[in-house]
């Protein structure tokens, strides 16, 4: 079974994902930090230009795919292939980025329009990729510090919730605390493989 968590920065796909793994055994696909836009030159995301966020977006996307195919058919995908699309399509549009702003309004247009096709070529494919997705809400306050402000954490989860319901594969919304969406989780793969 592959399961694929997504949702918003701090809505707890990462946490989920390591909780799955302890109780399925199944192994979480690795993928790195969103940061770096040229290996060996550190620079966070906060201060990448979106040209450098569209170069993470593209290396991320390529990790992830690579990592999830070497796992075969038991994974569980912290964020999935639909992960940075969304990022990339909110963060496009936003009046005020958590990262730096692009050089002209005619560029972030086109990076919007980018990851407009490539989401919607993601959500297409998102049933041969993954046999259950689980959504997560961002149900907690952001940590102090965090990258990204409550509007825009909530406008990635609309983005993602839109983007699921164009998705021809089994979604479940996993909500409440880490054991109730453990649970909820393991009873839709249960449901599935009674199926």
């Amino acid at each position: 079974m592959r399961l694929a968590i997504v949702g918003a920065y701090g809505a707890g796909k990462t946490t989920l994902a390591r909780a799955l793994h302890r109780a399925t055994g199944r192994p979480v696909a690795p993928v790195g930090p969103m940061a770096d836009p040229e290996p060996g030159r550190p620079l966070p995301l906060a201060r990448c230009t979106l040209a450098q966020v569209f170069q993470l977006a593209l290396r991320r996307h390529d990790e992830r795919a690579r990592h999830e195919h070497a796992l075969g058919d038991a994974l569980v995908s912290d964020g999935s292939l639909l992960h940075e699309w969304v990022y990339l399509q909110v963060l496009a549009r936003w009046p005020d980025p958590p990262a730096a702003p692009p050089d002209d309004p005619a560029h972030a247009a086109c990076v919007a329009h980018l990851a407009d096709h490539a989401t919607a070529e993601t959500t297409q494919v998102l049933g041969d990729r993954y046999d259950l997705v689980v959504h997560l809400a961002p149900e907690r306050p952001l940590p102090p510090g965090a990258p990204i402000t409550t509007a825009f954490q909530h406008a990635l989860d609309g983005a993602t919730r839109a983007a699921l319901t164009r998705a021809d594969v089994a979604v479940v919304h996993a909500r409440g605390t880490l054991t109730a969406r453990v649970r909820t989780v393991l009873d839709a793969v249960d449901g599935r493989l009674a199926a």
